[in-house]
């Protein structure tokens, strides 16, 4: 078991762990040291609050299984590496989409060029890439380097509801999505917070970021028809993309789309927008 291993990484005493998940220090200890007993259900619960798999606590390897073995959500996490004219940039992706993108960009199965590249990440992420700004992509596994860092996508869905720490004081609900302790998704958001900064709280559920060709960022609001826009980037990349309405100065802007070199939305806003619009229709 790597119990201690990822404990320490996500810098966490073994008092946090316990009152984290409602049971003893000792307990804790006999987890790491394996003299105790752990159920599937707290196994389950370490690995949302490590940010890991069961695998990865049990020191499983799944490429090298053999048998009637339960693979954890993703058995292989592969990082995205997009080297660009303006800087890198690394995202941690699922074996699902590694096939989207080897699809979109092999040279054999792809005839269309200068089209907007559409990748989903797993920490939170829609991008909408403009190849024409690309120099190269590495898409390396975990076996031979280490993923960047996400969360459960639960962790994301609440991070929306949001508005301040005070809303995370009552005792969780039984309405939690995937079976997941409500105590422990409402911890991980607690600290989650605490480790962000003001602009990064406000992307994680309000805004989407454009970089340009020049390194410069942008924060835009995602609301109204944004969303809608954004996912029908999709044809060639030239003309004008109506990014944002001002709420307080009343402005509209434009952004020329072959100025754009990398969008990022939040992935769980997206979600939450198309579904909304579907319930609506």
């Amino acid at each position: 078991m790597r119990i201690k291993e990822y404990r320490k990484s996500k810098r966490l005493s073994q008092a946090e762990v316990a009152e984290i998940l409602k049971v003893s220090q000792s307990t804790i200890y006999l987890w790491e040291s394996g003299k105790g007993k752990i159920n599937e259900e707290q196994l389950r619960s370490l690995a949302l609050l490590f940010g890991c798999t069961v695998n990865d606590l049990n020191g499983i390897n799944p490429n090298k299984l053999t048998g009637n073995f339960i693979v954890d959500n993703f058995p292989k996490i592969f990082s995205l590496d997009l080297f660009t004219t303006v800087g890198e940039f690394s995202y941690p992706i699922s074996p699902k989409e590694f096939e989207n993108v080897f699809n979109s960009i092999d040279p054999y199965n792809n005839s269309e060029k200068n089209r907007w590249l559409h990748v989903e990440t797993l920490d939170n992420k829609y991008l909408i890439i403009n190849p024409n700004y690309l120099i190269n992509i590495e898409m390396v596994d975990d076996d031979a380097e280490a993923a960047p860092p996400f969360e459960n996508e639960e962790i994301y869905n609440q991070l929306l509801d949001v508005d301040d720490l005070e809303i995370y004081s009552s005792e969780p609900n039984n309405e939690d999505t995937n079976s997941y302790d409500g105590n422990l998704i409402k911890s991980e958001v607690i600290h989650i917070l605490k480790e962000l900064s003001e602009d990064q709280k406000s992307f994680m559920s309000d805004d989407f970021k454009v970089i340009t060709n020049e390194g410069s960022e942008r924060g835009m609001l995602l609301w109204d028809d944004n969303w809608y826009k954004l996912l029908n980037l999709s044809g060639d990349i030239g003309g004008f993309f109506m990014a944002s309405e001002g709420v307080e100065d009343g402005r509209t802007i434009f952004i020329n789309q072959k100025h754009i070199v990398l969008i990022e939305v939040p992935k769980a806003k997206l979600k939450r927008f198309q579904a909304l619009d579907i319930l609506e229709k």
